[in-house]
């Protein structure tokens, strides 16, 4: 089950095999962050079916900035 805060990987679009925060949940809709291209200021929407969660998940996302995001990311994108 993805909820906020979740770290989750694209599977579908031209973003595929990219990691993303869950932002925001809506009907069936995300609103994902990675801190670079999309921005707390400007999430991305994508479809719930078209990601896949990790087994991570972040509490304390309201106090984080894009630099913190951005470099999350870029260590799980590293494992």
């Amino acid at each position: 089950m993805i909820t906020r805060g979740n770290i989750v990987k694209s599977l579908a679009g031209h973003d595929k095999d990219k990691y993303y925060i869950v932002l925001e949940i809506s009907d069936k809709r995300v609103l994902l962050v990675n801190g670079k291209t999309r921005k707390r200021e400007n999430p991305k929407q994508k479809n719930i079916s078209h990601i896949s969660a990790l087994n991570t998940q972040l509490y304390d996302i309201n106090s984080m900035t894009d630099k913190k995001i951005r470099r999350l990311l870029q260590e799980i994108a590293l494992k």
